[in-house]
């Protein structure tokens, strides 16, 4: 059976955590509760049984949420090879911005609209600092990611974003691509 650690950690102070009032979105408290029922029969099971000497094995169903790490982990696997496969060889700036942990009880209680703001910020920030001083007319591109936590469950709020180590040409004007060619 798979490794439930993170469900036995949920199962002995999710209750005490979620009565405590910490705010939590919708998404998290879906989660907790995905993980909590994880392959532990409450979702149901499946039988199978060997044709030969009628051996049987009972095979709880996941909960397969994103979330889960009990679930996701081959997934999470496969979207790592997939993205690795995706990237160019080219030099590149890693560049993190984190927030101060006093912001995380206001964070967690407004994710979309703070970290709406994070991001803006991190990218006038990352546009402000690789400004073209020396007049080659080029202008930085970045992708960014939120994190919310780490792996050890410690909450942390930060923006990443890659920055690519050379510039796009600046256009004399803006060209928007047709609304079609957005939507494939």
């Amino acid at each position: 059976m798979a490794d439930l650690k993170i469900q036995k950690i949920w199962q002995f102070s999710y209750e005490d955590f979620s009565s405590a009032g910490p705010c939590q979105s919708e998404v998290q408290r879906k989660a907790s509760q995905a993980i909590l029922n994880c392959r532990s029969g409450s979702l149901g099971y499946n039988v199978s049984q060997c044709t030969e000497c009628g051996h049987l094995e009972i095979h709880n169903n996941s909960c397969r949420n994103r979330n889960c790490p009990s679930c996701q982990a081959a997934q999470k696997e496969i979207w790592v090879d997939k993205r690795r496969a995706e990237v160019i060889d080219a030099p590149y700036f890693h560049v993190v911005f984190t927030l101060p942990h006093e912001l995380n009880p206001l964070i967690c209680c407004n994710q979309k609209l703070l970290y709406g703001i994070l991001h803006k910020c991190c990218a006038e920030t990352v546009l402000e600092l690789s400004a073209d001083k020396n007049g080659s007319g080029q202008r930085p591109g970045s992708s960014r990611s939120s994190i919310h936590g780490t792996r050890n469950l410690i909450i942390m709020c930060t923006c990443t974003a890659l920055s690519p180590g050379a510039g796009l040409p600046v256009m004399e004007r803006s060209v928007d691509p047709p609304v079609n060619s957005l939507s494939r």
